[in-house]
């Protein structure tokens, strides 16, 4: 039987189209919270059908064998607030910052570590889905701008660890005499840090210091142990 050609009484026919399977998006997530982490995974995996890998520890290598991933997802203070290694080839790369809290810190050290996009985990996992498939697609939408700061030249812009330290008790409420014993300090360099701490975060007492350590997000980026932070000195709304 040989074919017959096609005819004006006769439609032409479409080729048929090769349906050639599409390989699944790589993506990698950052995160030292390895419930939240396994979490995000199990959603992109089952939401987009992603091959998901993890990095729970921010002093982790990347394994230069295995193909690059598309997106990375990574936590704002991962790596101490340092994820840049982690987050991108501008060429082949895009990168989803991720905070538990929002807050201008954690815009801050998204815009500095190369984030494509920014989002907090409480929009939901809706949103999640959303801006990781705008980004397989080259959607991404811009970073959240941190607000204003106007930085004194003369003013540091990291809390020591130490003063971490002595953050994190004034938090619980302890009297300097009490953080001095708690550090094995004397009372006088335990108020010598919390001066330094106040002037860095722009307060005057002890009540504005905790209050803007919450504010800025210094609070929560020390969730993980008193360390050296980053402070923003942003332009404050009168309360």
């Amino acid at each position: 039987m040989s074919l017959k050609a096609t005819t004006e009484d006769e439609p032409e026919r479409a080729p048929l189209a090769l349906a050639l399977p599409r390989a699944a998006p790589r993506v990698l997530v950052c995160h030292g919270d390895a419930f939240v982490a396994h979490g995000i995974a199990r959603l992109l995996e089952h939401a987009l059908g992603a091959e998901v890998t993890l990095c729970l520890d921010p002093r982790e290598e990347p394994d230069p064998a295995a193909p690059p991933p598309e997106v990375v997802v990574c936590d704002s203070f991962f790596a101490d607030g340092h994820p840049g290694r982690f987050l991108r080839d501008p060429e082949d790369t895009a990168a989803l910052v991720v905070a538990t809290n929002d807050s201008p810190l954690s815009r801050d050290l998204a815009r500095r570590g190369g984030a494509t996009a920014y989002g907090v985990l409480a929009d939901g996992a809706d949103a999640l889905v959303a801006t990781v498939r705008g980004l397989l697609r080259s959607e991404g939408a811009p970073t959240p701008a941190p607000p204003n700061r106007t930085r004194a030249p003369d003013r540091p812009t990291h809390l020591t660890a130490q003063e971490s330290r002595v953050l994190l008790l004034l938090e619980r409420g302890l009297r300097f005499k009490q953080v001095a014993a708690e550090l094995s300090i004397t009372e006088a360099t335990a108020k010598g840090h919390a001066r330094a701490l106040f002037a860095k975060l722009g307060a005057h007492s002890r009540g504005e210091a905790v209050y803007e350590a919450r504010r800025l997000g210094v609070l929560d980026f020390l969730r993980g142990g008193p360390r050296p932070v980053p402070v923003l000195t942003d332009e404050r709304t009168p309360r």
